[in-house]
């Protein structure tokens, strides 16, 4: 079995639109065409059994639909489960957090770059008390977002300061991109270990740059194990960042690191399994 826990869609409406202006900025392509059967059918194709989708939301307005639009996702793909979405300006936050917990749906993801709110900020942290007072996972982004300039607004200082405010509490939240995109030096040295998930996405093997179709290398393989090992296979999430990371490529490269079988099932799917609560 495989969980990819981590994979990005956008209406059909805008997607070419979408896919076009972010492999622009970040300058590298993407491996499906944005849109959700696109998704949902890559994944069956590469032989994945689920898709975690992780909706952002840019702007307050959007957060009320994007959360209503998440039921109808797992309704007409049975092969992902969709989290809900939250901004660190959206006013009625608890209420939200509260009818999130009652549409049955498992947890939020925030992206702090594209809500331009630092992890540690006020704001931020309020929704993550909320979120966990119902016991709903909370995924964010970590590190360095490739199509946005500086400054880094989950960077491994930000994240040390959330759990040393939450402590056992935060062990439902999930850090993406191994830690912290980027500063993966310091995550083996200060996160790893630490009472919080991590999932490998946007981290495995290489991408291609769009501009010039050379080969951006990603994490280096064997700094890659150290964090996991380091970290603990029971708290490391198997994830892509699709449309971002190749579903086939991933899990390919995923296959050929020194990982025992026991090891490689916590990853692809047992831990995500435990942590979903399927």
């Amino acid at each position: 079995m495989v969980i990819d826990f981590h994979n990005h869609f956008y209406p059909d409406k805008i997607a070419a639109a979408a896919i076009e202006k972010l492999t622009t900025c970040a300058d590298i392509v993407a491996y499906t065409d944005g849109t959700l059967s696109g998704l949902s059918e890559d994944l069956t194709k590469s032989g994945y059994d689920l898709g975690v989708v992780l909706p952002v939301a840019t702007a307050p307005k959007q957060v009320e639909n994007i959360n209503t639009r998440a039921v109808a996702v797992q309704e007409q793909f049975p092969n992902l489960i969709s989290f809900a979405s939250m901004h660190p300006d959206y006013e009625n936050y608890k209420d939200e957090i509260f009818r999130i917990k009652e549409l049955g749906l498992k947890g939020i993801k925030l992206h702090p770059d594209y809500q331009n709110t630092f992890f540690d900020d006020e704001k931020i942290l309020n929704i993550l008390d909320e979120a966990f007072k119902n016991d709903l996972i909370v995924v964010v982004h970590a590190g360095l977002d490739i199509g946005l300039p500086d400054p880094i607004h989950t960077g491994v200082e930000q994240i040390l300061k959330v759990l040393d405010i939450f402590k056992d509490r935060a062990q439902k939240l999930v850090l993406a991109h191994t830690g912290a995109w980027g500063q993966w030096d310091e995550v083996l040295e200060k996160i790893a270990g630490k009472n919080v998930y991590m999932d490998i996405s946007f981290s495995l093997g290489s991408t291609k740059r769009k501009s010039t179709g050379e080969e951006l290398k990603l994490l280096d393989d064997d700094l890659l194990v150290k964090i996991v090992r380091k970290h603990g296979v029971d708290k490391v999430l198997f994830g892509t960042d699709s449309p971002w990371g190749d579903h086939k490529m991933m899990l390919d490269k995923f296959l050929t690191l020194p990982f025992t079988k026991e090891e490689q099932d916590k990853i692809l799917y047992l831990n995500a399994k435990k942590l979903l609560g399927i």
